[in-house]
Order: structure tokens, then sequence, then C-alpha cells
């Protein structure tokens, strides 16, 4: 069994139920010191409740689970009952206790995981699970509730990610984002297996010549001040001194697939990004055959040097070329053997030299014929970032972020509009977790939110506000951010998402009319604990792990 991690204890920090159910009475007052309580089952255990019971501290009888490192004060517990409850909306329940008895109905896996989450939640809150009166009826405001990790521009370890899949899942996230490929690094294997006849391109090359690189460190990032309007994060970083490089390194295939495995049994899909067309220098890099005229960078017959910079727009590849579309169609093809054919990101952000050189036409014919490629290898569903929206269908999903341009912004939800694509909402002015907290912040970044992003601005969002009112049906969910220009490992990680996760986990689940931010600053101890906001973050700038 693993122990909870840095992530897990950052996100189970706060005293209160988050996010808040839908209806809810009888849920005890909040407390700081947290039981652990034992749960019965009158026939044989739900897998699904023992899973969230567990990530809650508790434990549950009969269970598969090796919890002999528990030690629990009340041995009566509470029973439970789990039925199954088809009116019950998809990932909601109904849960209700007394006298040490509990009926937990739902309808699905997924809805009987989240209600033992708060089950748990309420059994740290008292002595005696008897004296719970609980009467609560939930479900999710929104399907899509994620969180993306840059993982190319400085690396995180594996058992980091198992860590951050736990403590999404126990603020009811179900969208692990990976971003795996930019321009200063590539993280996932991948094999020749399945090549062409025709191709001999050494894929392998990718991650272990790829992996090898990383961000800069902060006191040289690298920013090309020169054409400053090229770059959204170019003016953004006062001061970065003590930001060490970027940690390097990929997961394996084997990895990947456990991820995949451990993140499913606590209802958390694994989002794959592969960068195109640009934001992948890497690419040139670790295969410089690709380096040729169309190219940002062109091998002279030297090899491509890594891409370190934190400049972004600078690099594209060749698609005039057949070697691209070989490259572009093995990798996609082992991305989903890994991944399976549910969803890919593609992303198609921030490609400004290649608009500058070749056009917006030629940009919007290549992310069509991307698309195309993704839909022909079996994925059901791409998600682009904003600046590729013309490409995608209603089976698709647009994921929006730059809301500073609002003309330009206005033209591209237009365009999600039309194409009636599913929309996920990533407003940097709320959900980017790489902006600075406070501005005496070394970590994090300012571009976004000049005056920094606390978690009351992560808070007082109404995603649907974004958009017009016929297109609220089209919002499928939330998903915060967290680039990594200056994380570096696990502890500056948490150092940058807690508690601004917790906000947005509570505006991706709860009905906007039931949202306080008074209320949830209590529960957080926000509000009561001015301290609170350091507590939750675990490590000095730059410490690397």
């Amino acid at each position: 069994m693993r122990s909870p991690s840095l992530f897990v204890e950052s996100a189970s920090a706060h005293p209160g139920l988050i996010p808040h159910p839908l209806a809810s009475t009888g849920f005890p007052a909040p407390r700081t010191s947290k039981k652990s309580q034992r749960v019965s089952f009158w026939e044989n255990p739900n897998e699904d409740v023992v899973r969230a019971l567990h990530l809650m501290g508790h434990t549950a009888a009969y269970s598969s689970y090796d919890l002999a490192h528990s030690s629990f004060e009340n041995t009566a517990g509470l029973t439970l009952t789990v039925k199954n409850d088809a009116s019950i909306p998809s990932e909601g329940y109904v849960l209700t206790t007394r006298s040490g008895k509990g009926v937990l109905s739902t309808s699905t896996a997924a809805g009987a995981f989240y209600g033992a989450l708060t089950l748990g939640r309420a059994l740290q809150c008292v002595d005696e699970p008897s004296t719970l009166n609980l009467a609560i009826v939930d479900k999710p405001r929104f399907q899509h509730r994620g969180i993306m990790i840059d993982v190319a521009r400085s690396f995180l370890p594996f058992d980091d990610l198992l860590g951050i899949v736990d403590a999404a899942a126990s603020l009811k996230l179900n969208i692990l984002h990976l971003h795996l490929v930019d321009d200063q690094g590539w993280r996932l294997e991948v094999t020749n297996e399945g090549r062409k006849a025709e191709d001999t391109t050494d894929y392998t090359a990718l991650h272990r010549v790829g992996s090898m690189s990383a961000c800069s460190a902060g006191p040289a990032p690298g920013f090309d001040v020169q054409e400053k309007e090229a770059s959204p994060t170019s003016d953004s970083q006062h001061s970065a001194s003590s930001i060490v490089p970027g940690l390097t390194g990929y997961y394996t295939r084997a990895q990947l697939r456990e991820l995949i495995s451990y993140a499913a049994k606590r209802h958390v899909e694994i989002i794959p990004e592969i960068e195109f067309p640009g934001h992948n220098h890497v690419v040139l890099h670790a295969l410089p055959h690709l380096a040729s005229s169309g190219a940002s960078a062109v091998d002279e017959g030297e090899g491509v040097p890594a891409w370190t910079r934190w400049q972004v727009g600078e690099s594209y590849l060749d698609f005039t070329i057949d070697e691209t579309w070989h490259f572009a169609e093995h990798v996609l093809r082992q991305t989903l053997e890994i991944f399976g054919p549910k969803h890919v990101h593609l992303g198609g952000d921030e490609a400004f030299k290649m608009l500058k050189k070749l056009g917006k036409e030629a940009y919007d014919q290549t992310m069509s014929q991307l698309v195309e490629l993704a839909h022909s290898i079996g994925f059901d569903s791409v998600t682009l970032w904003q600046e590729g929206v013309l490409a995608l269908s209603a089976s698709d999903c647009v994921q929006l972020w730059d809301y500073r341009e609002e003309t330009e912004v206005a033209g591209l939800i237009e365009a999600a509009k039309n194409s009636g694509c599913h929309v996920i909402n990533s407003n940097a002015h709320h959900a980017y977790l790489d902006q600075k907290i406070n501005l005496s912040d070394e970590l994090g970044l300012t571009w976004a939110c000049p005056q920094g992003l606390s978690a009351e601005g992560s808070y007082i969002w109404n995603p649907v506000a974004d958009f017009p009112a016929e297109m609220h049906q089209q919002v499928i969910g939330v998903e915060a951010c967290l680039w990594s220009e200056t994380v570096r490992g696990a502890e500056a990680a948490a150092y940058m998402i807690f508690p601004r996760l917790l906000a947005i986990a509570e505006v991706a689940w709860s009905p906007q009319e039931s949202r306080n931010w008074n209320d949830f600053a209590s529960r957080s101890e926000l509000a009561t604990k001015p301290s609170a906001l350091r507590d939750f973050r675990q490590a000095p700038p730059g410490t690397p792990q």
C-alpha cells in the first residue's frame, strides 16, 4: 500500500467538505484533527467505496486491501449498504446515515466512489459514527473536471503522477491532462514497432535524446525581448534567480499503462497531449532529418541543438515532407496503443513563427489534416487549444485559455459555436496555476494575472459566463493548468497547485448558485486562518526534487 503523498496531504489539509454537495443536511462541523473509522458492509464490499474510504484514511471490513498500518479507536464503526438506483444521474449519489447505519445509492461506479469520499470526510469529523445523521443528494455540475500538468518543460517522476491522481480523485476531479511534449523535452517512450516499411526513422531517439533536455535555470530564461509581442510570457518573469534547471526524464510505456490503470480505478481519465504544429522543437533536435527547409530549424549537417529557453512560439515542423507525416502517424498510433481511443490532445497553440512565415491558411490546413489523421487512426475525440478551433467538429473539444484579446476571442467563440464542438474552459485569469499567488513569490509568472492569482480569484469564476447563453450546453467543463517554466519537482508543484485547486474543484462540481466564497473560505480555513495559504504550500521557491 502506498503511503499518502505530498499531493494527497495538500489536497486533504483543509478541515471541511470540498467540493460542496448539491444538497446536504447534517454534515458535521469541520475539524482539523481527523478521525480514522471502520466501515463494514451488509453484503460484499463495494471496491469503489473501499478505495475511496481508504483514500480518506478509513478502512473497510472484508476488503482486499492491506490496512494493517491503521489503528482505529472506534471499533463499532458504520455499517453501509450500497444500492443501485438507475434514476440517479451519472456520477451522482444519494447518501443517508443514521444510528451507525448508512445507505449509499448510485447508478454508476463513479457515483459510489464520490459518495464514499463524502462519507469519508464526514467520518473524519466525528468521534462516533453513530452520531452521523446525513442526508445528501449530489451530482457534478460539469462532466469534465480536470488538471493539466506540464511535464515537458520539467519532468515529474512517476510516483508523483500517482500522487496527483490520488489528490485529484479526492477532490472529485476526473481528468489528468499530461502535457508530454514541448520545445524543451519529450516525455514518453516511443518504439519502432509498427513503423511503415518505407520509414527508416529510429523513433526511439524521441525519448533517448528528447528526454535529456528541459527548461533552463531561472537566471537565464531566454526570452526574446526584441519580439516581445510574439510571446505572452516574455515580460512576465521579474526575478527567478533561485530556480534551477528543469528535471529530465521520460515515462516508459509500461509506466504509462500502470498510470492509466491506477487512475481508472479512481475514476480519473488520463489525456495525453502531443504538440502540433509547434511547441515541438525537441522533435527536430531528436530527429534532425525532419529539420528540413520548411521547418523552424534546419539541420546543416551538425544536428539541431536542444531548446531550453522559456520563450514560446519559435518552433514548427515541415508538413510539406512525407517524413513529417510518417512521424505524426507513427507517434499517434503508439499514443493510441498506450492511452486508448477515447481522447487525444494535439496542442495547436502559439504557432507564432509558423503563422508569420506561412500564414493562417497553412496553419488551419495543417491542423485540419492532423485532426483528420487522429480520427482515421481511431481516436474518438480530439482536443485543440483555442487557436485550432476551425479544425474541429462536433465530436471534438476546444480548450480556451487566453482571453486577453477580446475581438480575437469573440471570433474563436463564434467558431466553436458554429462547429458544435465541446468547450473546455481554462481561462488563464482564473485557472492557470503557473501564475504567481503573491507578486513577491519567485515561483510563477504574471502575464495573465499581473496582480497574481489568489484562491479567491479562482473561486469567483463562473466558467459559462465567458460564453453566450446559447453556448452554455457546449461547455462540458473546466481544467486547471500548471505550466512548468518555474516548477521543479513535486514540492514546487504542490506549492503552486494548492489551495487554488480546491477552489477550482468546487467550481467544477458545485452548482453556481450554491457557491459562496466566505463559506468556502471557512471550510478551507482560508478565512479563519490567514496563514493557511502558506501552510498549503510545501516548499521554498525553486527547490529541486
